[in-house]
């Protein structure tokens, strides 16, 4: 019987609307925004990245400076960039990630300082952040490229995650700013 379907024949699989997107790419434009109103420019400076969105109808340009950390698998660890407030003051943003529990401060010692504890005030599902005013003592460890030592806790009885880095970088960036 030609066309027939056997009873013995294996049932046909399934398949499901395909599970993907188009990611788009870094300096995509942002919601609301028209394609070519804004020029995204990213720049690596040592361990450090600039980067600037620049208004092209206004012609206004924001720019932070971010240094990101991952662990030896490549899961977020600790991120922070150095960004103005709505006044213009230099403020580093910190960010812890979220666990089972999530860090409620962050400490960080700049080259052979006392440790400055940073208290985390809002968190998401995925990390929390705070925030760090630049004061002059901050401003010298910037320019003398400092060693920085990070320090939270995944729980309240684990032992403090301890993370070095430095501000290698950061200078240069805020240098080609001016």
């Amino acid at each position: 019987m030609r066309g027939a379907v056997s009873t013995d024949d294996p049932p046909r699989a399934q398949f499901a609307a395909p599970a993907y997107r188009v990611h788009p790419p870094e300096g995509a434009p942002l919601p609301g925004k028209a394609p070519g109103d804004t020029r995204r420019m990213i720049q690596a400076f040592a361990t450090w990245t600039l980067i600037c969105d620049e208004n092209l109808r206004r012609h206004r340009r924001v720019c932070n400076a971010s240094q990101s950390i991952v662990d030896g698998d490549g899961a977020f660890a600790f991120s922070w960039s150095l960004a103005a407030t709505s006044a213009g003051a230099p403020v580093f943003v910190v960010r812890a990630p979220v666990g089972a529990w999530s860090a409620r401060t962050v400490g960080l010692a700049f080259g052979a300082a006392e440790e400055t504890v940073i208290r985390l005030e809002s968190c998401n599902a995925s990390l929390c952040l705070g925030f760090l005013a630049v004061d002059e003592a901050l401003r010298r460890a910037i320019a003398a490229r400092a060693s920085v030592r990070v320090r939270y806790r995944r729980s309240e009885t684990a032992a403090p995650v301890a993370i070095a880095t430095s501000l290698d970088g950061l200078a240069g960036a805020i240098a080609s700013l001016k």
